[in-house]
């Protein structure tokens, strides 16, 4: 009796040790996730804003609203996919908090939205008539704006969840 007690107590030990050990490896999985692309983020932030990207869409538009005679071609022609750790990591953005993984699909949904809006055949890239322009101008600048935020807020989010699960 006493050596099928054993047993059996050996197996729950064995089998909740390996339920911990799995708990630990899939939260490591998560953080490794959330870290590449939260790497990702920031290279793309600090790409645009290396280039310049808001401040000359700004003076753009102060420049539009100041002459109501001038046209504007905005081009930025991207050929490379600078999104390669979101396209291969995305089937697991399920796997982060609900809140985290919203903001990583919104900021990527809104530099894609800014590309469409900057290639050859996007909005800006021919010349409109100045009121349209105007409007958007706008619509690059407040898409630049929200885009560079919620990258910061994604830059910080490996960093806040340490410091979530240090506290418990």
């Amino acid at each position: 009796m006493a050596e099928v007690l054993a047993a059996i107590l050996g197996a729950l030990l064995a089998g909740g040790f390996q339920t911990v050990v799995s708990i630990f490896d899939r939260r490591r999985e998560d953080e490794a996730i959330l870290l590449a692309i939260a790497s990702e983020v920031d290279a793309l932030c600090k790409l645009t804003r290396l280039q310049n990207y808001l401040g000359e869409a700004r003076r753009i538009r102060e420049e539009l609203v100041r002459d109501p005679n001038i046209s504007y071609v905005y081009l930025v022609d991207l050929r490379s996919d600078y999104f390669s750790v979101y396209h291969s990591l995305s089937s697991n953005l399920g796997r982060l908090r609900a809140a985290n993984a919203s903001k990583i699909v919104r900021f990527y949904s809104i530099r894609k939205t800014i590309i469409d809006c900057t290639r050859p055949d996007g909005i800006a890239a021919h010349p409109i008539p100045n009121s349209n322009a105007q409007e958007a101008f706008d619509l690059i600048v407040q898409l630049l704006v929200e885009f560079l935020a919620l990258g910061d807020s994604i830059v910080r989010m490996p960093r806040e969840s340490f410091l979530d699960l240090s506290d418990t």
